[in-house]
């Protein structure tokens, strides 16, 4: 009936076995159990480090997006809006060429604006510009009127500018086509 304190324990240390010896250790923390959890806390900061920005990416202004934007304004006028009927890709109708840069493109162009912006579909907040030059870099002049339209690029801004060149011809010659993007 009455079991005596000792023999209690001694029933209990034995009977639990293991738990009670796994209570009792007192080894502590060995290097290798540190080093193992310190690994695993700088993987998990490193790998917090790295994603995070591409996590926040699409939400934040990127130049990529004004590169293509350039790309899509000079794909736009020398592929669809300039070219000559029956013609490749670059090669520019001389009547809708002046007209555009006269800023009267909707009289000679199959487009419904005269503004280089709406033209290209750029939003309000870029300032957009189109040149044709020489290969020297040089402005031409075709029919008397000067091939520059849209925002004057010395007009400042508060971004970088993004430029795509094509090279077009243009009544047989050879010109570059400069399109500028810039907010």
């Amino acid at each position: 009936m009455g079991e005596s304190t000792t023999d209690k324990r001694s029933k209990n240390e034995s009977g639990s076995g293991n738990l009670v010896s796994f209570f009792k250790d007192c080894r502590g923390q060995t290097l290798f159990d540190f080093v193992v959890g310190i690994s695993l806390f700088l993987f998990l900061v490193a790998g917090i480090v790295v994603f995070i920005p591409n996590l926040l990416d699409p939400f934040e202004p990127s130049s990529g997006a004004s590169t293509v934007l350039a790309d899509r304004g000079a794909d736009h006028l020398t592929q669809t809006v300039m070219r000559a009927s029956g013609e490749g890709p670059y090669v520019l109708d001389s009547d809708c060429t002046v007209a555009l840069f006269s800023g009267v493109a909707s009289t000679e162009c199959p487009v419904e604006s005269d503004g280089l912006r709406e033209i290209t579909g750029m939003s309000q907040r870029s300032n957009v510009n189109a040149e044709l030059t020489d290969m020297n870099g040089d402005t031409v002049t075709i029919d008397g009127e000067e091939m520059v339209v849209g925002n004057d690029i010395d007009d400042g801004g508060s971004g970088s500018v993004y430029t795509a060149t094509r090279v077009v011809t243009v009544s047989g010659e050879r010109y570059e086509l400069v399109f500028r993007v810039w907010s």
